[in-house]
């Protein structure tokens, strides 16, 4: 039954929201990619090593802010065209949502 489930699933094209930030940090991550770290320091990503080591893995994702403050985000499952306010890249996705 799951399984049928998730085969008609289809995740959104693009999704659009507005988040606000006091990091100057967006990080963008799939739960189960980080299963590993949920007893980890809170602030083990500050660490260049293991920031360095899940970044490599497509574990997560992490954008420095120019500011703390107010922006919108727009996920897109295909690349927008070159811009300064574009970030692309690839996260694992283990749970397939």
């Amino acid at each position: 039954m799951l399984g049928s489930l998730l085969k008609t699933f289809q995740r959104p094209k693009k999704l659009d929201f507005r988040l606000v930030t006091d990091t100057s940090t967006i990080c963008i991550f799939d739960p189960d990619c980080l299963e590993h770290r949920l007893d980890d320091a809170g602030d083990w990503w500050t660490i260049p090593e293991d920031e360095l080591l899940e970044v490599n893995r497509k574990n997560i994702v992490i954008v420095a802010l120019p500011a703390d403050g107010i922006y919108d985000v727009c996920f897109v499952d295909d690349f927008a065209p070159n811009s300064d306010d574009t970030v692309k890249a690839f996260v694992e996705c283990k749970s397939g949502a």
